[in-house]
């Protein structure tokens, strides 16, 4: 590709994920509108994005743009890969155009909100634990667990050595 061709394509590739941005965030901003701090955050995303898509056409350098879009887009491209195949599917479509897929979808989403409740429960309570045990000196080791297969704090009573 040509160097020119090249620079051109990925201005416009972040034109367009800063224009998403500016979306993303009006959207959010409504979303949110009760929450002061979250919408002042949003509307410092849309100012600063907004000035950046003045300025990116700005930037001379293929380097340059070529990390901005690495940071920005190049991240999620496997996730935008899949983006058409997602929508296009038989399984959302399913739950789309039947009133079963629909109950099913719901009930779902019902399901991964409720694990996802207990995951962020079990992570807080972990933390308040290994918190405690630092405080009152006990050591804490971690060990993988055989049946889930993940990481878990293992807190033993003898004395802290870090400490």
């Amino acid at each position: 590709m040509k160097i020119e061709i090249e620079r051109q394509t990925l201005i416009d590739l972040i034109k367009k994920a800063l224009e998403l941005n500016i979306s993303n965030c009006q959207f959010m901003k409504k979303l949110y509108k009760s929450d002061k701090n979250v919408v002042k955050t949003l509307n410092k995303s849309i100012r600063s994005s907004e000035k950046a898509l003045n300025n990116v056409s700005l930037i001379k350098h293929i380097e340059i743009l070529r990390a901005l879009y690495g940071d920005i887009i190049g991240k999620y491209s496997n996730e935008l890969l899949l983006s058409g195949t997602l929508v296009m599917s038989k399984k959302t479509q399913y739950f789309d155009k039947t009133e079963k897929g629909f109950k099913e979808f719901v009930e779902l989403t019902e399901q991964n909100k409720k694990m996802y409740q207990e995951k962020l429960k079990e992570q807080e309570e972990s933390r308040k634990a290994i918190e405690k045990a630092k405080e009152q000196g006990k050591k804490v080791e971690y060990m993988v667990d055989p049946v889930t297969k993940k990481l878990k704090p293992i807190i033993l009573e003898g004395e802290n050595n870090n400490a």
